[in-house]
Formats: C-alpha cells, structure tokens, sequence
C-alpha cells in the first residue's frame, strides 16, 4: 500500500509544494460524449482551463496532445517524439515531479498518468479528487493563459508493456495470462455501448473502473473498498492485460493495480475499437 500516497495526493500537499522548482501541475480536464456504438466523442476542457485552474497549471489534451492523432483507432498513444516535444514546451523536465488533475471525465486523468509513465516520467501523481476537491478547500486559483520556461524531457516508451492486436492473440493462448475488462458489468456481458461488436475478449474478467471511483466527487475509493475490487489481481500469479473500449477505462485498473504493488501489468491500448472491428478476434457475449 506505499504506493497509495505515492500515486495519489490531496489538495492540500499541492499547494504546499507550488512554485518550487522541479514541480509542475498539469489540467487534463476533457469531456465524455458516449456513443450507442464505436468511439466517445471527446470535448476539450480548455475553455474551463482558462477560466479557472490550479495556478502555475498546464493543460493537456487527452486526444490533441496525448494520441496519435494519425493512427485509425481512436485514442492511441502519441509517439514518443511528440510527446518530449509537447511536455518540453510546456516546462517538463526528465526529474520533475508531476501532479495531474481534472475535472469532467475522471478517467481521463489515469489515461494521462499511463501514457506518461509509460513514456519515462517517473514520478507522476494525481489529485485525489481533482480541481472540485482543490475548490472545496478554497485554495486560490488562476484564469488565462501561463507560460513556461522550455523543458528538456526526453522519455524512453515502456514499449514491452502496451499490447497491440498481436500480442493480444499470443497472450490468449497462454494460461499464464489473464484478462481486465474495465467497462462495467452490462458491457462486458454484451448489453449497452459497445465498439463494433458487443462483448468481451475470451477468458476475461470485469473489474468496472468506474467502481473504483466516487461517482460525486470523482475521488478514489479508499484502499479497503478497492482492495477488496482488486482481489482477483492480488490473488493471481498471472500476468495481467487490462483493456475496455478505448484503452482508458483500462488504465484506470492499471493505476490502480500499481498502487497495489502489482508489478506484471500490461495494457492493450487499441482494446476493442480494434479488436471487436477484425472479425478474426474472438468475442464472448452472455446469451439473452
């Protein structure tokens, strides 16, 4: 449970540390518009950043700044040069300390955590919470645009961790592996919003990532309630690949999972947007 403070921090420690030198904060906000079938829409939280964020912030775009914008699935991870191009120009260094935070779309803050830790930032937290919790406890804000003394982050890709299609079929035929879906339990039986077909990947379990969080203050669970969620992960030897839609509800569990102490983590960063779309892959559905 070390990792519990170590990932996640109160409003409280933020301020403390505001101004110093290798410490920065960074907006994430984004907003969530879900579809029947295939790829949320997301809308940016940018305008809200300039009317209000924590000072000092910068802002990060889950799909603008975080994805390649020119792969065909939605959503998946920018390449490494873009991505030491963008933190280095909003005064990122590699021995920064680095606190994320949001408001609207609370997973998207543990996409952003995954995508720079997976990238050679070592030491990225998240406001338990994010900026409503910074709000309740009245610390001050700023509006408008801030600028940045360039950085010079060079992060190497944790490219062994993230799965594509591929390994995703090689790992399926291993019993050594065993497989998160992070969407909630209707998705995962076949029921709901689905990616192009309903359904979840063979030899599967569902551990919701949206359970993992207070649906009114966007906080984490306390570590009780998500010890008991995460069980069937403690209790297993297995390597583990958490996948949902998207590959961000997936990260949620990853997050959480490392706060555990899990080390043989893996992500399928396509998920179903790619699987459920290649007939070829293989879905399992509960039967009506």
């Amino acid at each position: 449970m070390k990792n519990y403070t170590r990932n996640i921090v109160e409003p409280k420690y933020v301020f403390d540390k505001l101004g110093n030198e290798n410490f920065k904060v960074i907006d994430c906000t984004v907003y969530f518009e879900l579809k029947k079938v295939g790829a949320s829409t997301i809308h940016s939280g940018h305008e809200d950043y300039l009317k209000r964020h924590i000072p000092g912030s910068a802002y990060l775009h889950m799909v603008d700044d975080l994805s390649d914008k020119d792969n065909p699935i939605p959503f998946s991870i920018v390449s490494q040069e873009k991505l030491n191009a963008k933190l280095s120009s909003i005064g990122i260094n590699n021995e920064d300390e680095i606190i994320l935070y949001g408001s609207g779309f609370h997973m998207a803050i543990t996409r952003a955590w995954w995508v720079l830790t997976m990238s050679g930032a070592n030491n990225v937290k998240i406001i338990n919470g994010g900026l409503d919790a910074w709000q309740e406890q009245n610390l001050p804000l700023s509006s408008g645009i801030e600028s940045f003394v360039k950085g010079n982050f060079q992060g190497n890709r944790s490219q062994e961790t993230i799965f594509d299609k591929n390994k995703m079929k090689e790992a399926l035929k291993d019993d050594e592996f065993i497989f998160v879906n992070a969407l909630t339990y209707r998705q995962f039986c076949g029921g709901g919003t689905h990616y192009g077909r309903p359904g979840r990947i063979p030899k599967s379990i569902n551990i919701p990532a949206l359970n993992l969080l207070n649906h009114d203050t966007g906080k984490f669970l306390p570590p009780s309630e998500m010890l008991d969620m995460m069980k069937p992960l403690i209790d297993t030897d297995k390597s583990i690949v958490s996948y949902c839609g998207g590959g961000i509800a997936a990260t949620t569990v990853f997050f959480v999972a490392k706060i555990f102490d899990l080390e043989k983590l893996f992500l399928y960063d396509n998920s179903l947007l790619e699987w459920s779309n290649d007939p070829t892959c293989p879905m399992e559905l509960d039967e009506e």
